[in-house]
C-alpha cells in the first residue's frame, strides 16, 4: 500500500514538472526594451498668464491718424501688443488660444508705440508685400493683439518660415497677385516677398524679437 502510495506521489511529480517546463516553454519573450519619455516642457522660460493680462492693462494707448487701408478703416483698436512666441501647427497656432486665452509659450512681449504701429499696418496692408511664394504649414514665432479697452478685437500670426501670416478677417492686400490669374487653378499669391519679409524683420529687429536674426525662420 505505501509503495502504491509513493508510485502515484512520483507519478504525480513528473506531471507537474512536465506541466510546469511546457508552460516555460511556450511563454514567449518579453521585449524589456524602455521606450524613451517624452521631453518635459520648461514653462519656466515662458511669461505667465497674469504677468501677459497685467501689461495689457499698462500698454500704451494710440492715437493714430486715420487709417484708410482695410480692414483697419473700420476697427476699433487703441493698443498694439507684438508677441514672441514659440508657436506650432498643434496645439499653438496662435500667440491667442480659444475664448481670446494667451499661448501658454510666448516669451517676450512688446507694445508698439504709433510710430511701431503705422509701420506694422502700412506693412501688412500693402500689396508689395505679398506675392511670394509659401508652405502648407504654419509655425508662427511673430504675434501681434489689437485691443480696444483692453479687450483683444483682432489678431494677427506671422511663420516667416512657412511665409504668410494668418489674420482674423481678410487683408485685401494678400490677395492683390494672383497665380495662373484667369485659368481654373488661379489662387492668390499670398506668400511675403523679399521686401515685405525684409520690413518685417526690420521691426523684430528694433523689438529684439525672434525674427530679428536673418538667419532664424
Amino acid at each position: 500500500m505505501n509503495q502504491l502510495n509513493l508510485y502515484k506521489e512520483s507519478l504525480l511529480m513528473v506531471l507537474v514538472c512536465l506541466s510546469i517546463s511546457c508552460k516555460t516553454n511556450n511563454k514567449p519573450e518579453v521585449d524589456r526594451q524602455v521606450l524613451p519619455s517624452k521631453p518635459k516642457i520648461d514653462y519656466s522660460k515662458y511669461l505667465k498668464r497674469a504677468e501677459l493680462e497685467v501689461y495689457v492693462l499698462h500698454a500704451e494707448k494710440l492715437n493714430l491718424k486715420v487709417l484708410n487701408s482695410k480692414p483697419f478703416d473700420t476697427l476699433k483698436f487703441d493698443k498694439i501688443i507684438a508677441y514672441d512666441f514659440e508657436g506650432s501647427e498643434e496645439p499653438n497656432p496662435s500667440v491667442i488660444g480659444k475664448n481670446n486665452k494667451f499661448t501658454s509659450v510666448i516669451l517676450k512681449q512688446k507694445y508698439l508705440n504709433e510710430k511701431q504701429a503705422q509701420f506694422l499696418l502700412k506693412c501688412i496692408t500693402n500689396n508689395s508685400t505679398y506675392g511670394g511664394s509659401f508652405a502648407a504649414c504654419f509655425n508662427p514665432h511673430l504675434g501681434f493683439l489689437f485691443f480696444d479697452n483692453n479687450k483683444v478685437v483682432y489678431t494677427v500670426d506671422v511663420c516667416l518660415g512657412c511665409n504668410y501670416l494668418i489674420s482674423t478677417s481678410d487683408i485685401p492686400a494678400m490677395s492683390s497677385k494672383i497665380i495662373n490669374k484667369g485659368t481654373e487653378n488661379e489662387y492668390p499669391a499670398f506668400g511675403f516677398s523679399k521686401s515685405g519679409k525684409k520690413k518685417i524683420r526690420k521691426l523684430c529687429k528694433e523689438l529684439d524679437f525672434y525674427y530679428g536674426n536673418e538667419n532664424r525662420e
